[in-house]
């Protein structure tokens, strides 16, 4: 009776468990293929049935994408450059923006603040689609079409209003007595934002930091209408993988494991602080 009683307790816990593993294989799967296919020789890649390990393990993918091949060049690593440019202006922008943005929502009151807010909010509902026509009219008016600033511009349409939120959500959690108490001491704003409010919200930077990387690394849409051959991040520098007569699987997967390095860099060295500051902006203090 004692032994039936543990396994009724143990049972779901054993299903949630198996549940999970299966996620998780099933989640890793697809990274686990592209990691496998860059590593395989031509003849793997398009070998029938297709075999989910390589028969020998060969970076002759890689070689192509970062060297080129005994055929042709290769572009990848401007396209890698130029990603790495835009992403990181883009990240530049975003936190320093959204870090004085809200600061100033959550410690001024001013006309329309409420209204602001909102408006802020439904951008980030509106699918990139519907924005890409304006987008597009104001950068060829504004002669930013096709250059690296202007990508900076589109990118931050779509990073910047969750930045601000993301602060918002801080700095609700950083008592106003703490801004009072270092004006009394002399601090100007400048100072209290930098000496007081800034170590406090440093995970918060760090969230939004990373959060705002992986929308501008990975963003392929607004990328594919507003850079040229000169500006091209890697997300469309990938298209180039997709020839007349067929997928370049090989080097399509190289490209794209190549691609992972500074998304997985980030959320190694900082996750911890990811975690972090999305608990202290959830709870109110």
């Amino acid at each position: 009776m004692r032994k039936r009683k543990i396994m009724f307790w143990l049972l779901p816990t054993l299903i949630v468990v198996l549940f999970l593993l299966f996620l998780s294989v099933f989640n890793l799967l697809p990274i686990l293929w592209m990691v496998f296919t860059s590593l395989k020789i031509p003849s793997d890649v398009y070998h029938v049935p297709i075999k989910f390990l390589p028969t020998r393990f060969s970076l002759w993918n890689y070689r192509t994408v970062l060297f080129g091949s005994e055929f042709s060049g290769t572009t990848m690593p401007k396209y890698l450059f130029n990603g790495l440019v835009i992403s990181s202006s883009t990240v530049l922008l975003s936190v320093i923006m959204g870090l004085l943005a809200g600061y100033s929502f959550t410690r001024y009151s001013f006309p329309g603040k409420d209204k602001m807010l909102n408006y802020i909010l439904y951008t980030t509902a509106l699918p990139r689609v519907i924005i890409i026509l304006p987008l597009y009219i104001l950068m060829v008016k504004a002669r930013l079409q096709g250059t690296y600033l202007g990508l900076v511009f589109v990118y931050l349409v779509v990073t910047l209003p969750i930045s601000v939120w993301f602060f918002i959500s801080f700095f609700r959690t950083i008592p106003r007595e703490l801004d009072e108490a270092a004006r009394i001491d002399g601090c100007t704003t400048l100072q209290l934002l930098w000496k007081v409010v800034v170590p406090l919200v440093r995970p918060g930077i760090f969230a939004t930091v990373m959060y705002s990387f992986v929308q501008a690394w990975n963003e392929y849409l607004l990328a594919l209408v507003f850079s040229s051959s000169r500006t091209a991040p890697a997300t469309v520098g990938l298209v180039g993988y997709l020839g007349e007569t067929g997928v370049h699987w090989g080097p399509l997967m190289a490209a794209s494991c190549i691609m992972t390095v500074p998304t997985v860099f980030l959320f190694t060295a900082f996750g911890k602080y990811l975690a972090k500051g999305l608990v202290a902006g959830a709870v109110k203090g």
